[in-house]
């Protein structure tokens, strides 16, 4: 695990594909959620596992990300 100041203490890296994908990017949770147009809540419950990604969040990171 390690601290990491755009997702706190206790971030295990590799967990999650979106946090890959954001370090790759060094992109942080709000940009993202800008991106897509949903709310920094929305993105950081998907983040952490509390909710489900649905289908209207993959037509939107698909026509953003490709």
């Amino acid at each position: 695990m390690g601290i990491d100041k755009r997702k706190g203490i206790g971030y295990n890296k590799g967990m999650n594909k979106i946090t890959d994908f954001l370090d790759k990017n060094s992109m942080t949770q709000g940009q993202l959620a800008d991106r897509l147009d949903y709310d920094l809540s929305y993105v950081n419950q998907i983040i952490n596992g509390r909710r489900q990604i649905s289908d209207a969040f993959r037509w939107r990171w698909l026509t953003e990300f490709g």
